[in-house]
């Protein structure tokens, strides 16, 4: 945490750890990089058309936005209320908070879930929010920051500020809601994850027999079979996701 004086006010800054940043930033540069250099090697050297090129320069471009969200995200507090960066930015006034509490966030790391204590939000609009880079560590005690903002927010709301349990409440069920998804659509990602592995190792086989048995010239193009194996991605990933939203509602 950071911290700098504007106009008589402490504004702090919550960007988690420099060194977790330029490592993560750095790895999601170098696949990007491959990526990119994989997908020109196809169109230059392998002179292959530009469908097949395409997924690679699709998640070298992920991986791109992926690295700036990650590095922008944090939490900014100052005289005008809490500004989230993550994914986006979120701008809440101190008047528009009903509640800052500790609790613990769920988010999915590949296919599984990871939970730990943060500091969340809760606004008048039932939103719950958490607080970007704002988890326990070496130089950040989550409960006496809490405890901090938490004077802030009482100091700066306002007089005419008034509870509301019925927006915490709201944005408690929204979360768990939203959490109940998560979990649904990471296991459905694994099953997807097996289909995708299983479809294109049966490909390659396929092709290797064709090869083997002087049938290669029978073989489809490389632009249509690469449409065909995504084609066939696509419908069990899109049949995997209903099934996922399916089973979220199902648990509400």
């Amino acid at each position: 945490m950071t911290g700098a004086e504007v106009g008589g006010f402490r504004v702090r800054r919550y960007r988690g750890s420099l060194v977790t940043k330029v490592l993560v930033a750095a790895v999601l540069l170098v696949v990007a990089g491959a990526l990119a250099t994989f997908a020109v090697l196809l169109l230059r050297v392998a002179k292959a058309p530009f469908v097949v090129a395409l997924p690679f320069t699709a998640f070298a471009a992920l991986c791109l936005a992926g690295m700036v969200s990650f590095l922008s995200s944090g939490t900014v507090v100052d005289q005008d209320g809490i500004t989230v960066h993550d994914a986006g930015t979120v701008r809440t006034a101190w008047r528009d908070i009903v509640a800052i509490e500790i609790e613990e966030n769920s988010f999915p790391v590949g296919e599984t879930i990871k939970t730990v204590d943060c500091v969340v939000l809760y606004t008048r609009h039932g939103r719950r929010i958490a607080l970007a880079e704002f988890t326990s560590s070496r130089t950040l005690s989550v409960p006496q920051e809490a405890r901090v903002l938490r004077e802030l927010w009482e100091r700066r709301r306002g007089e005419d500020w008034t509870g509301q349990p019925d927006a915490v409440r709201a944005g408690r069920e929204r979360s768990a809601a939203g959490q109940r998804m998560e979990r649904s659509v990471t296991g459905a990602m694994g099953c997807v994850s097996t289909v995708v592995r299983v479809t294109v190792f049966g490909v390659l086989v396929v092709c290797l027999i064709a090869l083997a048995t002087g049938k290669g010239d029978d073989l489809p193009g490389a632009g249509t079979l690469f449409a065909l194996v995504l084609g066939g991605v696509v419908v069990v990933a899109g049949g995997t996701a209903l099934a996922a939203r399916v089973l979220g509602d199902r648990d509400r």
